[in-house]
């Protein structure tokens, strides 16, 4: 059993489209998703990211090649060498302490190895809501600081 990761597919949309529907109180999400919405979002930020320098990169996270979620770098600032972390893993892995941890570590690994050795950055940071403690406990045993509530 393992974890790999891939660029986003078109396929791969409609199963973020779910995920992010399904845990828009975790994120900054206002409004559920339409097909019409991620259709966009492919071709207007996926497909761009894969040939030029964009402010967005994602990616799909697999687990023994089945989807479990995605993630990436938004607000990449090139000039200041800095970035946004996103994550985002399917509902029911969320709930198992342990599957969640795993997952999100195996991304944290990911990301921040392809940030300062792919992309050159030098800072990374992420927002969660205060109430997502599991969340803060694992960016915090990762060496995430603190920085306001």
């Amino acid at each position: 059993m393992s974890y790999s990761i891939k660029n986003i597919e078109y396929n791969d949309i409609f199963k973020i489209k779910k995920i992010r529907n399904e845990q828009m109180d975790v994120l900054r999400q206002t409004k559920l998703l339409t097909d019409s919405d991620q259709k966009k979002w492919f071709n207007n930020v996926i497909l761009p990211s894969y040939n030029s320098k964009t402010k967005t990169l994602n990616f799909t996270i697999l687990y023994d090649n089945e989807f479990i979620g995605y993630g990436g770098l938004v607000y990449i600032d090139y000039v200041n060498k800095n970035a946004e972390v996103s994550f985002l893993v399917e509902k029911k892995r969320t709930k198992n302490n342990k599957l969640f941890e795993q997952d999100f570590y195996f991304f944290l690994n990911f990301i921040i190895d392809y940030s300062y050795n792919n992309l050159k950055l030098h800072r990374l940071h992420t927002e969660t809501f205060e109430f997502r403690k599991r969340a803060i406990i694992i960016l915090e045993k990762y060496g995430f600081k603190k920085e306001g509530i």
